[in-house]
Formats: C-alpha cells, structure tokens, sequence
C-alpha cells in the first residue's frame, strides 16, 4: 500500500515503495558521519589493542569462534547450520580457514557468505 492508501500491484512499484520506506525508516537523523569527538569520551582502545583486534586469527581461533556459536543456531538460507560445521570440521577447515583469512586480506567476502552466520563470527 502506498502513502495514500492505494494497494500496489506492479513488481517494480512494489520494488520501490519497499527500498523508501527502508531508507527512511533507518536513515540516520545526523544527516551524514557522526562526530564522536564532541561527546569528549576518552579513547578506551590503545594502540596495541587496535593491532591486535585487526590482525589475522589463527586456525585456533577461527575453530574456538565458530565451535562458541550453539550448533542449532543461524542456519543458512543453503540450510547448513553451525552444527554442520562443527561435525565436518575436519573436512571443511582449511577452506573454511581461508576463507575467513582471505576476508582479513582483501576485505572482501562473497555476498552469499555475507548472508549466512559466517558474519556472526
């Protein structure tokens, strides 16, 4: 349905009334970047902190991230969930691995990754 009331019928209108009001409803008020400065908080992450929290995980850490999330939990829209993962580990985990250190290389993931738990880790 419309702003005015009228019901929508058409894909493409449809589309469009769907990505305005998504815009809307979660469009910043700030109007643009937020300035944090101005609310004279005192830096809580050090330099080292920083360089620690962007390094690249070890094969360790990926398996103690993704072995932390219940098994039942976010399944993906391909129908694998965490449960999956964990009881193929020893199959899956070089690629596995790769993947999640490719993100920390090239700052990229696959979109279809991006939709599934993986961005939970």
């Amino acid at each position: 349905m419309d702003d005015y009331g009228v019901w929508l019928d058409n894909q493409q209108e449809i589309t469009e009334k769907f990505v305005s009001n998504y815009t809307t409803r979660f469009k910043s008020s700030q109007g643009g970047s937020r300035n944090f400065e101005d609310l004279k908080l005192s830096s809580c992450i050090t330099h080292s902190d920083n360089t620690e929290l962007i390094k690249i995980p070890s094969m360790d850490e990926v398996k103690q991230a993704l072995f932390f999330i219940d098994s039942t939990k976010t399944s993906g829209p391909d129908g694998f969930g965490v449960g999956f993962f964990k009881n193929y580990w020893n199959v899956i985990q070089y690629d596995f691995y790769d993947s999640i250190r490719e993100f920390f290389t090239q700052g990229k993931m696959l979109r279809e990754i991006n939709h599934t738990f993986i961005a939970l880790i």
